[in-house]
């Protein structure tokens, strides 16, 4: 990142660097679709499309990593970070009927410092047809300095098989 910043009545000056960095390792620990094969009823167009309670059993991950600090000019002014802080987080993912996925991530942060966060992350997804998908999302996050709720909304286009393209208009509450 590259900016230009400003304390009060100083001169501005500029600031590039890396405003986070962090490395991890990430398990499915249960995947609920895994070894199940889905049963066609060919005499059935009823049974094939009733209501399936299983939907509601997500695949689960965990994710464990560390914050890399060495060099970090976007910080607080008075934040003296470690250059190592752990991550942890619990992953979690329904996929519905209609194409809507239902995906949470509750993590905790900077675990053993004084600036540690407490956070969660909620997204439905809706894919339209295989390019277009829209999302509804709720970000929260709470510690001693710093507490935000942010809800955000937007439509992503892949452009190929590997490029994406998206919109994303958010709104925040600060505490």
């Amino acid at each position: 990142q590259m900016d230009k910043y400003q304390l009060e009545d100083n001169e501005p000056f500029k600031r590039t660097g890396m405003r986070s960095m962090n490395m991890g390792l990430k398990y499915l620990v249960y995947d609920p679709y895994k070894n199940r094969k889905e049963e066609i009823n060919l005499y059935s167009w009823k049974a094939n499309h009733k209501f399936k309670w299983n939907q509601f059993i997500p695949a689960v991950s965990v994710y464990g990593g560390l914050n890399l600090n060495f060099s970090n000019p976007f910080l607080l002014r008075d934040e003296k970070p470690s250059n190592f802080s752990p991550k942890a987080m619990i992953m979690t993912q329904n996929i519905f009927g209609n194409g809507f996925v239902l995906i949470t991530n509750v993590f905790m942060d900077k675990i053993t410092t004084e600036y540690s966060q407490f956070g969660y992350l909620i997204t439905l997804t809706k894919g339209i047809n295989d390019n277009w998908s829209v999302f509804f999302e709720n970000k929260g996050i709470k510690s001693d300095y710093y507490s935000d709720g942010i809800f955000s909304t937007g439509a992503a286009y892949l452009l190929g098989k590997n490029l994406q393209v998206d919109f994303t208009m958010s709104k925040n509450f600060k505490d």
